[in-house]
């Protein structure tokens, strides 16, 4: 059996399994089957094994449309799939895949002393908002609107990328090299001296639990996070500041000065209980005996996708 896979997506599969039991080719014309990560490729559908990690909310053009033709696929690999009938779950725990959480080369920081209660966020600026889509709510304009007006009403915000006055170290797309930003994170939250991490993902949505709350515990400060519905599933929620209690996720309205209220009343003890938590979380998950890492979650992905395309 042929098979075709992007090279920019080798690191998110065992490449080298893939290689021993089929084989590679360097084009989709050349291939019996295609793998593909949220991108159409030169080849039916029928003969396409999708792998949508990005939800259809994100600024990529194809997104929304193939995932309004879920069904015609050969294999869909989703978050959940309770939106898609033809959809297969990923069959690896999200807390390591297909981001690696890096949570091994976290911060642990002597002192937690709260300073000006900055907060620091990374991402664009753009809304790049696809409105509403079944399922999912897009959450682009909420932490726009978190970043933009917290200065307003008495919180520091240093926000780092494309559109903000700040530039990453990396650039201004942090998209470019996703390990080489993520490490750059570290350094600009300490720089800044930020004692809060604000943690938006792009999506509203059930299952969805990305690199962005790992990248806040690798920072050793207070996350706040708001994106997956369901969060409390994947992480105890005494881990960090649930942004859900000033969200309306029937009308997409966040309530910044409540949010604002909260934060300047928030004492060190309860600034303290929440790092500690989220530590004491972090070491039981690196920890538990079922615990599969980055590599380890590589592996199985790859044999399940092999499965599915009968390959033993």
């Amino acid at each position: 059996m042929k098979i075709y896979l992007k090279q920019d997506w080798y690191t998110y599969l065992d490449v080298e399994a893939i290689a021993n039991r089929v084989e590679l080719v360097g084009s989709a014309d050349e291939a019996d089957f295609v793998i593909s990560c949220c991108e159409f490729l030169d080849a039916p559908p029928e003969k396409t094994i999708m792998v949508a990690s990005e939800p259809p909310v994100f600024p990529g053009g194809d997104l929304a449309r193939i995932h309004d033709t879920a069904d015609r696929y050969h294999a869909f690999f989703y978050w959940n799939a309770d939106d898609h009938p033809n959809a297969t779950p990923f069959p690896v725990n999200v807390l390591s895949w297909p981001y690696d959480n890096m949570l091994s080369s976290r911060e642990v920081r002597d002192d937690t002393t709260i300073t000006e209660r900055r907060v620091y966020f990374a991402g664009r600026r753009a809304e790049r908002e696809k409105s509403v889509y079944p399922g999912r709510i897009s959450l682009y304009k909420t932490r726009r609107k978190i970043a933009e007006e917290l200065p307003g009403r008495g919180i520091p915000v240093t926000a780092v990328g494309r559109g903000w006055d700040v530039v990453s170290r990396s650039g201004e797309d942090l998209d470019v090299n996703m390990y080489m930003s993520r490490m750059d994170k570290l350094l600009e939250v300490s720089e800044c001296r930020a004692d809060f991490i604000l943690c938006v993902e792009n999506s509203y949505m059930s299952g969805y639990v990305t690199e962005k709350i790992h990248d806040g515990f690798r920072s050793d400060r207070v996350v706040l996070y708001l994106g997956t519905s369901d969060i409390e599933k994947y992480i105890p929620t005494t881990c960090f500041l649930d942004l859900r209690k000033w969200y309306d996720a029937g009308s997409g309205a966040f309530y910044v000065p409540g949010l604002v209220k909260y934060l300047k009343k928030m004492g060190q003890g309860e600034y303290d209980d929440i790092v500690g938590s989220a530590r004491a979380w972090v070491k039981s998950l690196l920890g538990g005996a079922d615990y599969k890492d980055h590599s380890e979650s590589k592996k199985l992905m790859s044999e399940a996708i092999l499965s599915c395309l009968g390959v033993v």
